[in-house]
């Protein structure tokens, strides 16, 4: 059981997903893809394999995305996606 709140990020490792939380994170059988069709609106796909919830962004550049000291990168793909946001 997950909640969304103590969600940080989300991490694909191919036909897995590393779900990053607050205290803690747990690896699980599961598509990125798949997964994020399950998350609300908080969560936004930065790159094709990372997944940030929005209210946990401390800081972003044009390249990355800062959770704290974590820095997660910004793929090309997606930057006009965030730019929306």
């Amino acid at each position: 059981k997950l909640i969304f709140d103590e969600i940080l990020y989300i991490e694909s490792l191919k036909d897995y997903i590393k779900i990053h939380l607050t205290n803690e994170s747990q690896t699980i059988k599961f598509s990125i893809s798949a997964f994020e069709k399950e998350l609300d609106q908080r969560f936004v796909r930065i790159h094709r394999s990372y997944i940030v919830n929005q209210n946990k962004i401390t800081a972003f550049t044009k390249n990355d995305v800062e959770i704290g000291d974590i820095e997660i990168p910004i793929g090309d793909n997606y930057k006009e996606n965030l730019n929306k946001l």
